[in-house]
Order: structure tokens, then sequence, then C-alpha cells
């Protein structure tokens, strides 16, 4: 069985999105107090939450921020927009034509 996309796993897995509310579009400071994540940790799993960190979140050290990776951003700005106009559905399928 295939793996399946981030864009799938954003879009099906309450961890990724649990992530992303954490993280927010702008960013969380950084290091993250230790209660957002062990709270995260035992809703979904700690594999689980790592597993979404990881594939979501660029570190700042210097900057001391945490922020969604710019193609994660990205799609959730389309799906955001869309959503104004349209269905989640129909963003999903025009980023994976555009991208």
């Amino acid at each position: 069985m295939p793996t399946p996309s981030l864009i799938t796993r954003i879009q099906t897995d309450p961890a990724y999105r649990a992530v992303i509310r954490l993280v927010g579009y702008l960013g969380i400071g950084y290091p993250i107090s230790r209660e957002d994540p062990d709270r995260l940790y035992w809703d979904f799993g700690k594999k689980r939450v790592q597993a979404a960190t990881d594939q979501l979140i660029d570190y700042d050290t210097e900057a001391k921020i945490a922020r969604l990776k710019p193609g994660v951003a990205g799609y959730l700005s389309h799906c955001s927009a869309r959503q104004r106009s349209g269905t989640i559905r129909e963003a999903s399928r025009e980023w994976h034509q555009e991208g």
C-alpha cells in the first residue's frame, strides 16, 4: 500500500491538523512549551505527532520561531481562499494540477 501524500494526510489525519492549528499560519514561539506537545502526544501518540511535525514545521532557532513549511502554508492559504468561493475538494484538485 503506497504512503499517502502529505496533502492527503493534512486532509484526513487529525494529528496533522492539530499540529497545524498549534503552529498557526504565522508561527509560534520556539522552543514550544512542553504542555502543548504533551497534550498532542496524549491525544495522538508521540510517533504520530513527531511524524507530523517533521513534515509540517521548519524551526528558525535564530528568530526563535517555528513556522509551517512554505509548501504547507501555501497549500493552506490556497485552500482557505478556495473555501470562501468553493469547496476544499476543488482546492485540493487545483493544487495538485498547479504543483
